[in-house]
């Protein structure tokens, strides 16, 4: 693995929707996928060398709103590298969490694309995002 190769935690429920965003993300870094907020808190305790973390917002136990709010606490440097998607009307999270993640809350069905260029932005590496098109050429 190339030592600047980023890693991005991914948290997402859905096994379908969960395998296609971690394919467009390895598309640039290395990913940890799990299917729980409470899987991704053990892992982060355990080792916080991610970069980035992109998480579902309706998860079972803890949402992503709570994850965000462990995250403030717990792993406050990672809290500007946090993206929320959702399948839920953005007017139904609370204002003050829509204002703190602008242009980082998306909503489901995900722009991929959208997606690659908020995690590389995040990272400071934009112009490295493959296009739908790379992708699918190979």
């Amino acid at each position: 693995m190339d030592a600047q190769r980023r890693h991005v935690l991914l948290i997402e429920d859905d096994t379908g929707v969960r395998r296609t965003l971690a394919r467009a993300l390895y598309a640039f870094a290395e990913v940890t996928d799990v299917y729980s907020a409470t899987t991704a808190l053990a892992l982060l305790d355990r080792n916080e060398a991610f970069d980035a973390v992109v998480s579902d917002f309706c998860l079972d136990a803890l949402s992503g709103g709570e994850f965000y709010e462990l995250l403030r606490t717990e792993h406050p440097r990672l809290l500007d590298r946090f993206i929320l998607i959702t399948g839920t009307d953005p007017a139904k999270i609370d204002d003050g969490f829509r204002r703190a993640l602008g242009d980082r809350l998306l909503t489901k069905p995900v722009d991929l694309d959208v997606l690659r260029l908020r995690v590389l932005g995040m990272m400071g590496e934009e112009s490295a995002a493959p296009s739908s098109e790379q992708l699918t050429s190979d």
